[in-house]
């Protein structure tokens, strides 16, 4: 079967505007004519496997990164855009959306903003007006999917922050196979503040609270030991490093006022992450233990939570980890966080497909389940819906469990223990959709709301377990 042509014309395009460069220019570098060029930017020819060397040669690129396909990342985008009631009379054919993702990402990109502009204004108007709050206090913007825009630019991976890990584990003199156990006191030996350990009673929910004026960084009783080494790490990466993290920001243009500082907040997790689970040790004992959470956990005396976030970030050149993407869920189905990899795409608000596993009741032992799982396009994934529980703060306020979800294509899951004894080419797959409003599957029996372009039939000659007819 031949492979999928490269049709990258408007990522050519962009990088030859970044240079400033003419097309004559880039095609001299490229040793390919203006028109040929000309023809790969409009994409009227695929960039071949010669052209893509010569352009990661000439500039420096990632090949992985830019040989990338983000046309179904773009296409779905847009479908959330149309997918809002007041523009349900509009018909666009998916050849459309595709020719101007293809065309032109960028706008793409401009509508997006200025889609989630608008719902924000909406839904806060309908807050305020509820309220009756004064509407010239309203922000416009989702700082929270800005955050998660920056970090999926990144593909969730800041080799200089893992520079900085390796360099803060050094000083602190954490290198030893199995040191986190000493994790609290070596760190707490780096900052120049006293780390008390403080009562539920006086810390209530706050897990960690830094009094810049007694110069002492508080923490709850209620976290466990790697909790405290995670928080130490935050607070050491934002007092001693802030300005590392202000480098890696750089100029990105966020809108939201509060985006800077939660992208900021953002990068010290990930840099407290790398500090507990250094980067080619923790790849090895991943590809070692074949990926078993709890294991890792073990070893690096950390939650799972942590271990399944840390996994999305392994995308060094030359030493990558599979490509997993992850949710975040509570109980009520509220998506707390998602990063997209491997080819799985979120919708941006909302929840998920109510046939995903995610939704089901963990077990009283806790365990790690799998599904595999198709989406509408036929791609298939390999699941993981991982039972975790926030830290609890007493009799009267128990930990509440929540969802994590990790996955990847389902062509990488035998890389994993999880997939032991099961038949992956015979097992069949859970159709699941982005969203009820983004699927095309009109026949699903789960379906809460009916997908865009679909216009619902009232018929009242019949009753079906779908709740729509179309």
């Amino acid at each position: 079967m031949s492979e999928k042509k490269l049709m990258l014309g408007h990522k050519v395009r962009r990088l030859r505007r970044q240079e400033n460069l003419s097309q004559a220019q880039m095609a001299a570098d490229l040793d390919i004519s203006a028109a040929y060029l000309n023809l790969i930017e409009h994409n009227q020819r695929p960039v071949s496997a010669q052209v893509l060397i010569k352009l990661a040669s000439a500039y420096d690129l990632d090949l992985a990164s830019f040989a990338k396909d983000d046309e179904a990342e773009l296409i779905q985008r847009f479908h959330e855009i149309f997918a809002d009631p007041s523009l349900q009379e509009i018909k666009l054919a998916k050849q459309d959306l595709r020719d101007l993702a293809a065309l032109s990402p960028e706008v793409v990109t401009a509508i997006q903003i200025m889609s989630d502009r608008i719902k924000q204004q909406r839904e806060q108007l309908q807050s305020s007006q509820a309220m009756d709050m004064d509407s010239q206090h309203l922000e416009a913007y989702d700082p929270n999917g800005e955050v998660r825009d920056f970090f999926h630019e990144h593909a969730n991976h800041f080799p200089d922050l893992e520079a900085l890990a390796s360099d803060i584990r050094r000083t602190a003199g954490l290198n030893a196979p199995r040191d986190n156990h000493q994790a609290v006191e070596a760190l707490s030996g780096l900052l120049n503040m006293r780390v008390q350990l403080m009562p539920m009673q006086v810390m209530g929910s706050i897990l960690r609270r830094y009094d810049i004026h007694q110069r002492r960084l508080m923490l709850n009783e209620v976290m466990d030991h790697a909790s405290q080494a995670f928080q130490i790490a935050v607070q050491l990466v934002l007092e001693q490093h802030r300005s590392k993290l202000d480098q890696v920001l750089g100029p990105h243009p966020f809108h939201h006022r509060a985006a800077p500082g939660l992208a900021r907040q953002g990068l010290a997790n990930y840099a407290a992450s790398a500090v507990l689970m250094p980067y080619q040790r923790f790849l090895q004992a991943a590809e070692e233990l074949r990926h078993d959470i709890d294991l890792l956990a073990q070893r690096f005396c950390v939650k799972r939570e942590q271990v399944a976030h840390r996994l999305t970030t392994l995308q060094r050149p030359g030493a990558k980890g599979i490509p997993f993407f992850l949710i975040r869920m509570d109980r009520a189905g509220n998506v707390s966080k998602r990063f997209a990899a491997g080819g799985f795409h979120f919708a941006r608000q909302g929840g998920t497909c109510p046939r995903w596993h995610l939704h089901d009741p963990p077990t009283p032992s806790m365990d790690i389940s799998t599904q595999v799982v198709e989406l509408p396009e036929g791609t298939r994934y390999f699941s993981l819906a991982i039972p975790c529980r926030k830290p609890g703060l007493g009799h009267h306020e128990p930990g509440q469990p929540y969802m994590i979800g990790l996955g990847c294509h389902l062509d990488l899951a035998d890389r994993l223990v999880y997939a032991d004894g099961l038949d992956l080419e015979k097992v069949v797959p859970t159709p699941i959709g982005i969203t009820c409003r983004l699927c095309e599957r009109l026949s699903c029996t789960h379906r809460a709301f009916p997908p865009v372009n679909h216009p619902i039939s009232a018929d009242d000659t019949r009753r079906e377990l779908v709740p729509f007819v179309f």
